[in-house]
């Protein structure tokens, strides 16, 4: 995640709601920050399944590949 953020590469993720629930979506990392208070790290990003900005926690990021590798590598289980 680290490396598309520094290179503005979009990454697909497979992102865990509050509720648990599991979707994948593809991103373009804007910036990373830590909250100084309770320490959470969360990815501010352009996303492109809701057309606009959306911050993403990190810790709910189960998984995520660089988007222009063959989605054929998420089991349907991570899902």
């Amino acid at each position: 995640m680290d490396n598309a953020y520094r290179n503005n590469d979009p990454v697909t993720i497979i992102y865990k709601d509050r509720k648990g629930t599991k979707t994948s979506r593809m991103i373009e990392p804007l910036k990373v920050e830590t909250d100084p208070y309770s320490g959470v790290r969360r990815i501010e990003s352009y996303c492109y399944l809701r057309h606009a900005e959306r911050t993403f926690l990190l810790e709910r990021i189960v998984d995520a590949i660089p988007a222009d590798t063959e989605l054929s590598v998420i089991t349907k289980d991570s899902l």
